[in-house]
């Protein structure tokens, strides 16, 4: 099966579809990945990464010819997941929230989806106040929060290791990929909320 990645054109967006590590997967699987050529650039991908990967590197014209499968960054969605999360858990909601992302929305959405007498830790560091629904989000729900700076030493990264030598695929979390002397693109990324886990190597 032959797997085309195009380059994303949609204003602002400056994710890809495939990373070079999941391209090395596909491959071993044995599909055929064509790349248009930059596809990656703006989430800090170089054509080259792709090209050792094993994908074969194309301009768009050639992109489509003889394809399966076009794979493509799907657009942020309106969709209400706190709904939607209630809806899977017969409207019991979720048992335990863990907020990443310090966005106003994330720590919002988390609280609407979290059941009765459930926990959220928070992690992510919002850039300023945030406003949230106390009576009907926290008191009324009897949730208990939780702020979380640091971690256990030693003993989460012993947990984190064993995960990843079980197999734990975290690639889907890594939106972007920058050298080091691309820091402050990549800070600007992150500060703008359109960004996942950023990478930054040498």
């Amino acid at each position: 099966m032959q797997v085309a990645v195009p380059r994303e054109t949609a204003p602002g967006e400056r994710r890809v579809a495939l990373v070079p590590e999941t391209v090395s997967k596909l491959r071993a699987a044995g599909f055929e990945v064509r790349i248009e050529r930059a596809a990656g650039s703006d989430a800090g991908f170089a054509d080259d990464e792709y090209a050792a990967a094993g994908a074969e590197l194309v301009d768009a014209a050639a992109l489509t010819s003889g394809l399966d499968c076009i794979a493509r960054v799907a657009r942020p969605s309106a969709e209400d997941v706190p709904a939607r999360i209630r809806q899977a858990t017969g409207g019991r909601g979720a048992d335990v929230v863990l907020e990443m992302s310090g966005h106003p929305r994330g720590l919002r959405d988390g609280l609407r989806a979290l059941g009765n007498g459930g926990w959220v830790s928070l992690l992510g560091l919002p850039s300023g106040p945030v406003d949230i629904d106390l009576a009907n989000e926290v008191i009324f729900k009897e949730a208990h929060l939780a702020g979380v700076f640091g971690r256990r030493m030693w003993e989460t990264w012993e947990q984190a290791s064993a995960l990843l030598n079980m197999g734990l695929d975290i690639t889907p979390v890594i939106t972007h990929r920058f050298p080091l002397e691309r820091f402050e693109e990549a800070f600007a990324l992150l500060q703008s909320g359109e960004a996942g886990k950023v990478i930054l190597y040498l």
